[in-house]
């Protein structure tokens, strides 16, 4: 029998414990065994309390007890690493941009995205959105019924015709109650059982077929967009996904195909290193980064590139992220303040920013409010242009510092949050280590600062040319205001 070595041996107890065996070797594979992203915090914290560490994403890529071994710390360094961690985003954030070379590429950029003239291409016949009860999804169907004549078709991911079509059903009321969409514009509007990880959709030859000569226009909204996971998950969904999408695109009827990503793929190995604007020029492909989800998201955009080059009129689309509605307030459906932590990294941020009370007082803006309603309107318009570029940057370039965004959440109820200095921030965050550990966690695990990935990537992504764009059809981004924050603040603290 191998021996083992004390943190093997601590790591192999407690999953035996949390998984429920009796043995297990070094090498078994932790999800093979049974294992899930629920079960895994569990895990960590039965680790911790035997004086061993690790981050939490770690788990996906270090699948093994002998890989978890080989990386765990003792839980006395726990606390150093993370304020050192804590330190040098605080450190960058509190000093803005980048030097000279970042702002001669910037203003080379910005001359280049002027836009004269815009043509557009005529109204699409029949459009198909992939991950049709998505947030985004929902949103941008509005936008098609409201604006135009084309026929939308929802591709929906049930167990059932009649499933999917409640699903459809219970996403519109939420989103657009009292609008009645589905009735109103029930000639124009159907949904489609479908799943996008199987050949053809999961449709049947007839269906896709009809499909296939009927469509000429795809949007490929459909995506896995938790923050961590399994790669097998990732690739299947969102790479694979995407495969099958493009071979629907490429079959029957010419069709445009429009595929919503990141502005995450600018958050890579390569453009740590190159610390230059992340602009609508910029290909991800070749690209990699440390984060699954990232990563999958580059592979989708790198197939997307190769149909383009065969010929398909492609766009890309890299959202920001997503809030709420910014005229309904509405979020995200099924999301609520008990499993909020399913949500976008942007509400799961700022629901632990809340929690904690307290924010450093940093004048970069980090917090990204892309609102729902308006990034699918700006879809919308942008479906329409015929454009020599084929990538467009889709965020609020309203960002609100720290400081800021406690300065309008104290507005809507006095004293919600304390605004510090990066330094008292620093300091109170050690003096209430134990009590804040979880938050301070969970804070650097959605910045990626347990991905090793360059936090200054955040103020990279620049959409100067998006926007003139956006302006030349008439839609400006809003600013944030206190009524915007209300909505957040009644959320998590009705």
């Amino acid at each position: 029998m191998e021996k083992l070595n004390s943190k093997e041996q601590i790591i192999l107890e407690t999953w035996k414990e949390c998984l429920g065996r009796s043995a297990i070797g070094l090498d078994e594979n932790y999800f093979e065994l049974g294992g899930d992203s629920v079960k895994a915090l569990e895990l960590i914290e039965r680790i911790r309390d035997r004086g061993l560490t690790f981050p939490f994403a770690k788990i996906f890529s270090c699948q093994t007890i002998r890989e978890l071994a080989a990386i765990a710390e003792s839980v006395h360094d726990e606390k150093a690493d993370d304020m050192q961690k804590l330190k040098s985003l605080l450190t960058f954030f509190d000093q803005g941009e980048f030097p000279s070379a970042f702002s001669s590429a910037y203003r080379e950029y910005v001359s280049r995205s002027r836009v004269d003239n815009i043509a557009l291409r005529p109204e699409y016949d029949h459009i198909l959105i992939t991950g049709g009860t998505g947030f985004l999804a929902c949103h941008i169907a509005e936008q098609i019924l409201l604006n135009s004549q084309s026929k939308v078709t929802l591709l929906v991911r049930a167990a059932t015709a009649e499933q999917a079509r409640r699903r459809v059903e219970d996403c519109f009321s939420w989103y657009f109650p009292h609008k009645h969409y589905l009735s109103r514009y029930g000639s124009r509007i159907q949904v489609v059982k479908g799943d996008i990880t199987l050949d053809k959709l999961g449709l049947g030859a007839k269906e896709y077929e009809a499909l296939a000569r009927e469509l000429d226009c795809v949007i490929h909204a459909a995506a896995t967009i938790k923050h961590y996971g399994e790669w097998d998950d990732f690739y299947r969904i969102n790479v694979k996904g995407t495969d099958n999408t493009i071979a629907l695109a490429l079959a029957g009827r010419r069709k445009s195909l429009h595929y919503i990503s990141t502005i995450a793929a600018g958050f890579t190995v390569e453009r740590s290193r190159e610390r230059k604007p992340f602009t609508e020029y910029d290909l991800s492909a070749g690209q990699s980064s440390p984060n699954f989800y990232i990563q999958s998201k580059i592979g989708a955009e790198e197939k997307v590139c190769v149909a383009r080059g065969g010929g398909l009129d492609v766009k890309i689309y890299r959202m920001g992220f997503l809030v709420q509605g910014y005229h309904s307030g509405i979020f995200q459906y099924g999301i609520n303040r008990q499993n909020v932590y399913q949500a976008s990294v942007e509400l799961q941020l700022i629901a632990t920013l809340l929690e904690m009370g307290r924010v450093p007082a940093l004048n970069s803006g980090l917090l990204d409010f892309s609102y729902v309603d308006m990034a699918a309107q700006a879809v919308y318009l942008l479906l329409q242009v015929q454009d020599d570029s084929f990538i467009y940057h889709i965020f609020n370039p309203y960002k609100l510092s720290l400081a800021e965004f406690a300065g309008l959440a104290n507005r809507v109820k006095p004293q919600i949050l304390e605004s510090l200095s990066p330094e008292a921030y620093q300091t109170y965050v050690d003096a209430h280590y134990d009590e804040l550990k979880d938050e301070l966690q969970r804070i650097l695990l959605l910045t990626l600062a347990d991905d090793d990935i360059d936090q200054g990537l955040y103020l990279c992504s620049k959409c100067d040319r998006t926007l003139n764009l956006l302006a030349g059809r008439g839609f400006r981004w809003p600013e944030t205001e206190p009524r915007n924050i209300g909505h957040l603040i009644r959320f998590f603290h009705p």
